[in-house]
């Protein structure tokens, strides 16, 4: 930008010739296309900038949501309150944990002392029991070492991996911080952890297509298209799954083809699993599988022998 400004504001000097008005000199068809191919530049650059905008940052709300319940996984209900929760828990992950370490790391207390911050924001019910709250901690720690992991993915793809500084963007984070990071990040031993981990997430095959919405974020958008079926009169082709299982390979499907039926998976590997269960259910007349998770058609289709928790 300052270079091609800088060249532009010398291109409007006269030659040292005289040129005829009709036909334009050599050095003036040069000088005008490099005036053009500046002004191009300039333009792109100005473009560029543009789409390199950062956005706005999150601000932490000054309102308090109110919680009128807990899912079976400990997150808020209604879903004003699960965005809440998830607004809330990214900017823990961000600016109240340090981005050198773990949030499974951190004490009992410590969690606490981060719910407590996640409550200032959020109004659980006061009637909590001791069960119930315990859950509700355990589940905001899981959001927030998901956000936290990844944040700190986009540090080191963004700045640290492209040499940049983050201070720009993320003017919370501190510079010690950030040298010890960039240190950990290019160390051998990091380097050898990531190319693990790599190789760990090829082997997950069987990707949902959530997104961020989870199970219960997408219970509410089956039930809907579940109830356009009925009223069309339309054979529901989900009821061949049943359980978990139906959850399970609706969220790693596309949208079913409304005059056939048909359901596109998101990968042939899932789309083996269904019809595995469909063929083991066929089977199940006989009560082997009770619909207990450890012994359920998903499971013995998934080939996958689940723990307890």
């Amino acid at each position: 930008m300052q270079s091609a400004s800088s060249t532009s504001s010398t291109g409007d000097s006269e030659p040292a010739t005289t040129q005829s008005n009709n036909a334009p000199g050599l050095e003036d068809t040069n000088l005008n296309s490099v005036a053009a191919s500046l002004a191009q530049s300039t333009q792109t650059a100005a473009s560029s900038n543009r789409a390199r905008k950062s956005r706005t940052q999150t601000k932490w709300p000054e309102d308090k949501v109110t919680i009128t319940g807990l899912d079976d996984q400990g997150w808020p209900t209604p879903d004003a309150a699960r965005e809440r929760f998830i607004l809330v828990c990214g900017l823990i992950a961000r600016e109240r944990v340090s981005i050198n370490n773990k949030v499974e790391d951190l004490t009992a207390d410590e969690r606490r002392d981060l719910f407590t911050v996640l409550e200032e924001k959020l109004e659980y019910l006061g009637n909590l029991s001791t069960a119930a709250r315990d859950k509700a901690i355990k589940s905001a720690m899981k959001e927030i070492v998901t956000l936290q992991q990844q944040f700190k993915a986009h540090l080191r793809a963004v700045f640290v991996r492209q040499d940049e500084l983050p201070f720009e963007k993320h003017p919370f984070l501190k510079p010690e911080d950030w040298e010890q990071f960039v240190l950990t990040t290019k160390s051998p031993l990091f380097k050898h952890v990531s190319q693990h981990m790599k190789e760990k997430r090829a082997k997950h095959n069987k990707p949902h297509k959530m997104g961020r919405k989870s199970y219960y974020g997408k219970r509410k958008q089956w039930e809907e298209e579940d109830e356009k079926l009925a009223a069309e009169g339309k054979e529901n082709p989900w009821e061949q799954f049943p359980g978990r299982s139906r959850s399970y390979l609706r969220a790693r499907s596309g949208k079913t083809t409304s005059g056939s039926g048909d359901i596109t998976f998101s990968s042939p590997l899932v789309a083996d699993v269904a019809d595995k269960v469909k063929r083991i259910a066929a089977q199940a007349s006989d009560g082997s599988f009770t619909g207990v998770r450890e012994n359920d058609l998903l499971t013995e289709a998934l080939d996958n022998p689940e723990h307890r928790g």
